[in-house]
Order: C-alpha cells, then sequence, then structure tokens
C-alpha cells in the first residue's frame, strides 16, 4: 500500500499541518504547523489551511527543520 493510500486510509486530509497541538495557550486557541525541509515551500492548499486556521484564533505557520519547529513549539508552550 502506497503511503498516500495509508495517509487516506488513517483519515489524513490534504493541507491539514503536520502537527497540531491542542492546547490553548494566552490568546490562541492551538498550535498547528506544516513541517518543510530546506528548500520546499507550503503549497497553495496547505496555507489556505494555515490561513483559515489563523484567523479561527489558531497560530499556524510554517517551519522549516528540526529547529525552527523546536523553537516555535518551545516559545508557543513557554
Amino acid at each position: 500500500m502506497s503511503q498516500a493510500k495509508k495517509m487516506v486510509a488513517t483519515g489524513y486530509k490534504s493541507g491539514f499541518p503536520d502537527i497540531f497541538i491542542y492546547e490553548p495557550r494566552g490568546e490562541y486557541s492551538g498550535l498547528a504547523i506544516e513541517l518543510k525541509v530546506k528548500g520546499n515551500y507550503a503549497s497553495a492548499n496547505q496555507k489556505k489551511v494555515l490561513s483559515i486556521l489563523n484567523e479561527r484564533g489558531y497560530k499556524a505557520e510554517v517551519c522549516t527543520g528540526f529547529d525552527d519547529t523546536a523553537k516555535v513549539i518551545d516559545e508557543y508552550l513557554g
């Protein structure tokens, strides 16, 4: 079974962030992170989902690499 078929079978939705922390902090309802490796960029669909989440009170952004991701999570969870 291909990776894409496995993802769909487990409920994955296209554009939904790779990491989602369902823990409110300050003004935010939760944290959503789209993970990218250096040189890759979020798709139009991923950007749209992040924008919708930001509009609805979540902190949602794209992170590149481990260090960037760890920094955003650390800052969010404080």
